[in-house]
Formats: structure tokens, sequence, C-alpha cells
């Protein structure tokens, strides 16, 4: 296990980086499967490891990956609050720009700045690149938390996930081109999940960029990244963008 933090966590850019409240963590080689057990660790539910051993949820979906990451550690908002903003969210001046220039869809009476009503998609293709060249990361770094991700963060730094009436889509694939998602107080907290369209915009759903130092991420350039399997398959889309989220 290297702990040595990575050469690009200087002091300046820590001071960067802390005014989008992204603070520097590590996270251990961890398997939480079905069968992991640790005291007072809410796991994610047990619908989550049916799928992964039906094949509908990548295999390696409860495992963490081991390395220095920076974590989103602004404090959600209940959705059905009317400022529809998270608490003192750096990200909303992004947001706002993204969306006034058309790069981001408006909706409804949602203010411009919030994070909610953003689907997966653009958080993919147009948010996180250009969070990623603001902070001075490469793209392939900053994605969005995974399921097990949100939950272990959750569990270990962030006492505050789980605590609102929000959603957050997570980057695990999920069948017919889905996208996965989670963390609503009122259906469970860090062991809720649920999942919907990848092309699916919702009042009550935000992200979370996740910047990993991890070294296989930092071997992708902006023009090697892999290319995402549920952006490629958007052209086969069969269900509406307005398919709910199914609540497990």
């Amino acid at each position: 296990m290297n702990l040595k933090q990575p050469k690009e966590f200087t002091k300046s850019n820590l001071a960067k980086w802390s005014k989008y409240n992204l603070k520097p963590f590590y996270i251990p080689d961890l398997v939480i499967d079905r069968n992991y057990e640790e005291k007072d660790y809410v796991k994610p539910g047990r619908w989550f490891y049916e799928k992964i051993e039906d094949g509908s949820i990548p295999k390696d979906s409860c495992t963490l990956k081991a390395g220095w990451y920076l974590v989103d550690v602004t404090e959600g908002v209940d959705y059905v609050d009317v400022t529809r903003v998270l608490k003192n969210d750096p990200l909303a001046p992004l947001i706002k720009r993204l969306r006034k220039s058309g790069k981001i869809s408006k909706y409804d009476n949602m203010p411009v700045g919030s994070r909610f009503a953003i689907t997966p998609i653009e958080w993919d293709t147009i948010l996180l690149p250009a969070l990623a060249e603001e902070i001075g990361v490469e793209s392939g770094q900053v994605k969005m938390e995974r399921c097990i991700d949100h939950n272990y963060i959750g569990n270990k730094f962030d006492k505050n996930r789980g605590k609102f009436i929000m959603w957050q889509w997570f980057a695990d694939p999920f069948v017919d081109a889905r996208r996965l998602g989670g963390g609503d107080r009122d259906v469970g907290g860090l062991a809720s999940i649920g999942y919907g369209s990848t092309s699916y915009r919702h009042d009550g759903v935000v992200a979370r960029p996740l910047v990993s130092f991890s070294d296989s991420s930092l071997t992708l350039g902006s023009g090697d990244l892999e290319p995402k399997p549920l952006v490629l398959a958007i052209e086969n889309l069969k269900k509406s963008i307005d398919e709910v989220i199914n609540i497990i």
C-alpha cells in the first residue's frame, strides 16, 4: 500500500482544489461484497449485489480502486428546497456558464447554477471535462463516483452523504444504457440504490466529481480515453428520456 502523496499535491494545488470543496483522501484496495462486515458500516442494499451476480452490473463494481483521490465534500440539500442549489456549491458558476451557453440544457424553473437536472451524459461529456480544465488536471482523471466509491466515502470521510432527500448519479453502467443512482435519505441513505436512463433529466438528482491520482488514471490523456459504453449506446436507446428512476 503506497500512501505517499502524489507530486501534484503541492500547497498551491491543494489550496486551489479546496476552493472547489475537493479534499484529498486515500482510498484502499478493498472489496466490499455482500459478505463484507465492519462495525457500523452501511453497505449498498441487497439489490446491488444481486445485480452484480446476475451480470447486470460489472463484477468489479464492489471493488474499491486503491489510490489518492480528491473527494467532493460539498454539503447536499433536500431537492424539495426551493433554492435547488447545494450549499455554497463551488460548481455553481461553472454550471451557470455552461447552461447560459447552451452546452447544458435548462430545465423548467431550475436555477441555472444548480447541479440538479443535469443528465449523466452531460456530466460525462461536458461538465466534468470543463471542471478538469478549471482545476488543472487531465480529463481522464475526473469522473463521477461509482456506487461503491460514494458508499465508502459516506461511511469513512463525508458524514453528510445519505442525509438528504437527494439522489446522486453514479458512474456504474446498468442494462439498456442506464446508470445507477442512489444516496437518497428517504429510501435508505447510503444503502439506497436505483437506476435511470443516461439521458434522463430529473430535478431531484445531482452528481459529484471524483478526481483520481492513481497510476491508471494518469496514463490516460484527454484523447486517450476509452469510449464510455453508456455514451456510445445512446443511439440505441429504446427508453424515453422521461423514464423515471426505478427505486429499489
